[in-house]
This record gives structure tokens, C-alpha cells and sequence, in this order.
């Protein structure tokens, strides 16, 4: 190709381009509308980040920057589809610009997560929306009082730090509310202890909002069984009418390094009801009562280093109670002494594992307790024993429509005996409880040493796949016990979940 022919062709490639920048610079104005075109959206953002950590009836100042094609006609603020507030637009920039919205944190606002949307909306009806996350915190408060004399009320709005043991007196009254979380001082010395003597506990939460005791040292992440002491309760052998305290949807974490060794010490009550309530890693024991009577409604021993209801010349009733053993402590976790009638029912007692240590028995009643009758139970996954029965009266104990399954193992001859000369194995019943495994068809009691009964029941669950029907309802006992005719502590509802922890630190669900 001639030089001639190279120029004419360059001089053609620049007079196509002139011709296309002119019909560019004569199209400024674009059809949005025509097909294909995506004119767009207008852009939203926090420069300064999109969540803030702040407490109630506080103020989270918010940083927004907005920049619109058109002109800006509207920014909004709303909640869970509700509308805050138009925020005004005199003074900014009609196409780009950064203000700061503040918001006040409502009173009765929740604790967590409280999301506001804001949207950007131009002239031509183009929109944009943000989310802006508010973390409602509480603010940490510390209590020093060591004598409550009077009526003392603390706030839902903030955690309180337990500097060191307190002691409810005569005429005071300690009332803690829903959704409260109380830290305790890990002193190894003297360990935190909440006591009364002669005053009054009243810490009522909900399934919503359970109230919380625990260590300190959960802030990081080192707590540990024992870190701090845990719940004396006395009541008043001379004045019965006296109730020291009132529990429910309450949790006890990390207790039972005090002087009673127990995350709920309760010692001359008279029957005052305790519902909803989950002793979790304590120190030794779980839910300790000795003398007086007791009335325990669902409640929960989690991984207790020790027995999880020892009930001492204590009488009462109980139903739907779970223990839910992680560990072989060389215990039992349910232990009943010295002379004082009992009565539960729909009960689910979990232990380690069968083949997990070799100590651990589901439960232990002595020859010196009261009658003992336990209807609609669960035992299960124990190394040892499923229940030791060392005493029976006939008429008085009984052990009726209950599954023992997955434990340790049995003798050759297939029971358990209490003949010192004989060398023993672990036995689904042991002692006078051979009565109802020798005559397990008339008391309806199932049991299996090495199958699951119930699906669903393991050494990692209390839960059933599916309700294990019996024909017994406990509501003919008398009228502390709800109609339950099913073995087990779970029934159409699972009502450990939403508020109580599982052994792995997570909430039940």
C-alpha cells in the first residue's frame, strides 16, 4: 500500500470520529424512558459506619451522605415499617450532601438489635434504602450494699456487679426484673452469696426476658463452676406463712463455691413454689433443700459438678424437672435422705453416658428417706445405676411408668442386689427398686439396658422425637401436679427453650 492510499484512509478514520463526537455533544439530553436504559439509583451511606452502640433514652447521632441524579424531593426514617420522621431537606444540597440525624433511644426500647431504614427518594420517584443498626446496651452499674433493710427495686436498664455478699434482712425486699442480668465478684475468699434472713427475693422474669445470675468473669469469657457462691434461702421453721423468696424464669450460672456449696441453697421453707428455674455449672451442687417442703415446676440442673436435687428432710412435690449430666462427677443427681416423703413426676434425667465413666447413677434414694414415688419418668445414659432404691414400703414407694434405658450394664443373673458378698455391675433399678423391675408389667416401667426406648433421648438430648405416651396422669396425685400423661419432662411444648442454656452455652431452641 502507497503512502498516498495510508493518508487518505487516516484522513477518513478522523472525519468518521468528528462526526460521531458531534452527534454525542448533540444527544446530551437522554431519553430515559426509551428501552433498555437503566437511569441510576440514588446512592445512601454512612460514612461513619452503619451501627452504634448506646443506651436507652440516649441519643445515636447518624451520619448520612446521599447523592441523587435528580433532584433530592424526600429522605425518611422508619422502624419495622413504621414512619419516624421526614427529615427536613432546607439547607442541604439538592443532588449531594452529609447531615446527621439523631435519634433517641426510647425508654421501653429492647435490648439488642434496633434497626431504622432510611430511604432517599429524587425528583424522578428513583429510591434508595439503608439499614442503620442501633445496639441497645445496658450500662454496667456496681451494687455495694451489703444489708438490704428496705424496698429495693433495681433496673432493667443495666447490669449490676455484685461487689460482695448481700444479705436481705427483716422488712427488706430485693425485687429484680425481667430481663435483668446481675454479675457476681469472683473472690475465691469470699464468695458472693445472696442471702435472706428474714427479708424477701423476688426475682419474677419471663420466657421473653429470664433474669440472669452469673459470674463476672463471663465478660471474658473465663467463668467457670464455683466462681461465685450462690442463693441462701431461709424461710422460718416457726412461721410457716414467712416465704423468703419468689423464682421464676430465673438462671443460675456458675455458682456453688459458697459456704452451703449450692447454686440454690433452701433450708426451713414451706412450700413456696420455684418455677422455671435452671441451676447451670455450678460448683458442687444444683438445687439443694434441707428441711422444710418444697414445690419444684419446671426446672433444670445442667451439668452440675455434683447432684443436681439433693433434698435432705425436705418433703414436697415436683414435676417436670430435667437433669442433663455432661460429666461423671462419682455422684448422683437426684439424692433423697433422711425421712421426709416425696413425690415426682415427669422427670428426664440425662446422664454422661453409658460407656462415659462408671460412677454416676441417675438416682439414689437412702433407707433412712420417706416414701418415695416417681411416676412418668425418663433415665437414661447413666455408667452406673439408673435408681438405687435402698428402702420400700409397700404402698408408700413406687416407681410407675417410667423408661430406663442405655445404662451401664447388669449383673448375669439380670438384677442388681445388695448383698455385700456379692460382686455387683451397674443396674437399671437396684436395691428395693428390683421390686418394680421384677414386676415391671404391673407397674408399666419399660427397661433396656442396651436400646433406646424413647428416639430422640441421647447423653446430648432431653428432647424427644416423639412424645412417649402412658396411661397415668399425674393430675390425680393432687392439685400441685398438671394432667401429663406422658413419661418424660417434654411434652407438646419444650419449654426450656427461648430462656435456658443448653451445656454448650447455647440458648434452647
Amino acid at each position: 500500500m502507497n503512502r498516498t492510499m495510508i493518508k487518505k484512509r487516516i484522513r477518513f478514520s478522523l472525519y468518521t470520529i468528528a462526526l460521531l463526537s458531534v452527534f454525542v455533544l448533540s444527544c446530551e439530553d437522554f431519553d430515559e424512558d426509551r428501552e433498555g436504559f437503566t437511569p441510576p439509583k440514588p446512592v445512601l451511606e454512612f460514612p461513619e459506619g452503619a451501627s452504634f452502640s448506646t443506651q436507652r433514652d440516649s441519643v445515636a447521632s447518624i451520619v448520612i451522605r446521599y447523592n441523587v441524579l435528580s433532584e433530592i424531593t424526600s429522605l425518611t426514617a422508619s422502624q419495622s415499617g413504621t414512619d419516624l420522621r421526614t427529615i427536613p431537606l432546607e439547607g442541604l444540597n439538592s443532588v449531594e450532601d452529609t447531615l446527621t440525624f439523631n435519634y433517641t433511644v426510647p425508654t421501653e426500647a429492647a435490648f439488642g438489635s434496633l434497626p431504622i431504614e432510611f430511604t432517599v427518594t429524587d425528583q424522578d420517584g428513583r429510591q434508595q434504602t439503608e439499614t442503620f443498626v442501633v445496639d441497645v446496651i445496658r450500662g454496667l452499674r456496681e451494687f455495694s450494699a451489703e444489708t438490704i433493710a428496705t424496698e429495693v427495686t433495681l433496673s432493667a436498664d443495666s447490669i449490676y456487679r455484685f461487689a460482695s455478699s448481700v444479705t436481705i434482712a427483716e422488712g427488706g425486699t430485693l425485687n429484680i426484673p425481667p430481663g435483668s442480668l446481675i454479675l457476681a465478684a469472683v473472690d475465691t475468699a469470699n464468695p458472693v452469696t445472696i442471702i435472706t434472713e428474714g427479708g424477701r427475693l423476688v426475682a419474677e422474669g419471663t420466657a421473653e426476658a429470664p433474669i440472669i445470675f452469673t459470674s463476672a468473669n463471663t465478660l471474658t469469657q473465663t467463668a467457670a463452676p464455683g466462681d461465685w457462691g450462690g442463693f441462701i434461702l431461709r424461710g422460718d421453721e416457726d412461721d410457716p406463712s414467712y416465704s423468703p423468696f419468689s423464682l421464676r424464669y430465673v438462671r443460675v450460672e456458675y455458682a456453688g463455691g459458697g459456704e452451703e456449696e449450692s447454686a440454690l441453697f433452701i433450708r426451713e421453707v414451706s412450700s413456696t413454689p420455684m418455677e422455671y428455674v435452671q441451676t447451670y455449672f455450678s460448683g458442687n451442687y444444683g438445687f439443694y433443700v434441707r428441711e422444710g417442703t418444697f414445690a419444684f415446676k419446671h426446672c433444670i440442673s445442667t451439668s452440675d459438678a455434683s447432684t443436681g436435687f439433693y433434698l435432705r428432710t425436705a418433703a414436697g412435690n415436683a414435676q417436670f424437672l430435667i437433669i442433663d449430666s455432661e460429666v461423671d462427677h462419682g455422684d448422683r443427681d437426684l439424692h433423697i435422705r433422711d425421712g421426709e416423703p416425696v413425690t415426682i413426676s415427669n422427670a428426664t434425667f440425662i446422664g454422661n453416658g453409658r460407656d462415659e465413666g462408671e460412677d454416676l447413677d441417675g438416682a439414689r434414694i437412702r433407707d433412712d428417706a420417706g416414701p418415695f414415688r416417681f411416676y412418668n419418668g425418663i433415665v437414661a445414659e447413666y455408667p452406673d445405676d439408673g435408681i438405687r432404691l435402698q428402702r420400700y414400703e409397700e404402698g408408700q414407694d413406687i416407681i410407675a411408668h417410667t423408661f430406663i434405658f442405655q445404662i451401664g450394664g447388669m449383673q448375669d443373673d439380670g438384677i442388681g442386689t445388695e448383698d455385700p458378698d456379692v460382686e455387683e455391675g451397674p443396674s437399671p433399678l437396684r436395691g428395693a427398686g428390683l421390686i418394680f423391675y421384677n414386676q415391671r408389667e404391673q407397674f408399666n416401667n419399660q427397661i433396656d439396658i442396651d436400646s433406646t426406648l424413647v428416639s430422640g433421648i441421647d447423653s446430648d438430648s432431653y428432647v424427644p422425637d416423639e412424645i412417649p405416651t402412658v396411661s397415668f396422669d399425674p393430675s390425680t396425685l393432687g392439685e400441685f401436679f398438671d394432667t401429663a400423661p406422658y413419661a418424660g419432662a417434654i411434652g407438646d411444648t419444650n419449654w426450656t427453650a427461648g430462656w435456658s442454656l443448653n451445656a454448650d452455652g447455647e440458648i434452647n431452641e
